[in-house]
């Protein structure tokens, strides 16, 4: 009875819900909404939109396009939250896990436990399972900056505090990044404070940022988190810490 009750209770939790709808929930400058299952060419040939409008529900056949200094903000109903950056273009498919960054930046925070999430980020895809994360897409490259939890692409496994970056010709490079700098300069957390899902990404990265600044980062073997990672950058700013307060010693002195 008890095998009964625990396999029912691991199928509930991962039978994650599928992405439905979403509604724009911040807008900044100029954003727009394309529809994308009847193209609509005009003279100068570019897709007819129209301009966004706060809390309007986006479907499959739309897509949010941002210009520039322009960011959107998208809330779905399993909780997921997807910022955009300047000139990006983003949609999703409803009844399935799917997202298309195809061009720019997005800022997506996927609540614990949503298995199964799926961002197509340029010509690759990434693979997320609870997580916070910023994709961008170049022309020649696609970089993956993992703020907690971790995500599946191009064949690796990012980790909290790691930054991925994928060229087109099928090179990769991984190494380390501190999130509490990424969190105080990315514009999609610095031109966010107004919008809705601050506290959201506050409480998501709430650990880890505070794990940073406190000097107190556990190694407990949470394979979502990558520890080691986290204690080097904080042994990286004790050493710059000893340098700044005892200074180099000058000549003549």
């Amino acid at each position: 009875m008890l095998a009964l009750i625990l396999t029912g209770l691991s199928s509930c939790l991962l039978a994650a819900p599928n992405l439905e709808s979403a509604r724009i929930t911040f807008i900044q400058k100029d954003v727009s909404v394309a529809n994308i299952e009847v193209v609509q060419v005009s003279g100068s040939g570019e897709v007819s939109r129209r301009k966004a409008s706060l809390q309007e529900a986006i479907n499959k056949n739309n897509a949010v396009i941002t210009g520039a200094k322009s960011r959107a903000e998208l809330q779905f109903n399993d909780g997921t939250i997807a910022r955009l950056g300047q000139l990006t273009s983003f949609t999703f498919t409803p009844g399935s896990r799917n997202m298309n960054l195809k061009e720019g930046s997005g800022l997506f925070q996927v609540p614990k436990g949503m298995g199964g999430t799926r961002i197509q980020a340029g010509p690759i895809t990434a693979a997320i399972t609870g997580t916070t994360l910023l994709l961008q897409v170049f022309g020649d490259r696609v970089v993956l900056y993992v703020y907690e939890g971790s995500v599946d692409l191009a064949g690796q496994t990012v980790r909290t505090a790691q930054v991925l970056t994928v060229f087109n010709n099928g090179k990769t490079d991984l190494a380390p990044f501190d999130p509490a700098k990424g969190v105080a300069s990315a514009a999609l957390f610095t031109k966010f404070l107004d919008a809705p899902s601050t506290k959201t990404f506050d409480a998501a990265l709430k650990v880890i940022l505070t794990a940073l600044e406190s000097g107190n980062i556990p190694d407990n073997g949470d394979d979502s988190t990558n520890y080691a990672t986290l204690n080097d950058l904080l042994r990286e700013r004790r050493n710059i810490d000893e340098t700044t307060k005892f200074g180099n010693p000058r000549l003549g002195s």
